[in-house]
């Protein structure tokens, strides 16, 4: 793909988010300028595709270690989140 496929497809691409999608892209593109221009950011983007049955990682300005303190630190996040809501462990029983 050409420069210019590249820059169109993501023109045409960004026209057909609704606002709300637009103003969540844009804070995702912001948050992952920052992993480009401050050497103290680090990220990493994961992209499940359900068709191709596999998950694509881009690493973002992180070594092997950023990466697995970034996932260790997404797994938490995750956990946590639906644990809030798991009933109490007695209920299991």
């Amino acid at each position: 793909m050409t420069e210019d496929e590249k820059g169109r497809r993501f023109q045409e691409a960004v026209a057909k988010l609704d606002p709300e999608q637009q103003e969540h892209f844009k804070t995702v593109v912001l948050a992952m300028l920052d992993c480009y221009t401050d050497e103290k950011v680090h990220g990493m983007l994961l992209i499940r595709s359900e068709d191709a049955g596999m998950t694509s990682i881009y690493a973002i300005n992180s070594n092997d270690m950023d990466a697995a303190q970034i996932l260790l630190a997404a797994q938490s996040h995750v956990d946590s989140v639906v644990m809030a809501d798991a009933p109490p462990r007695e209920m299991f029983n």
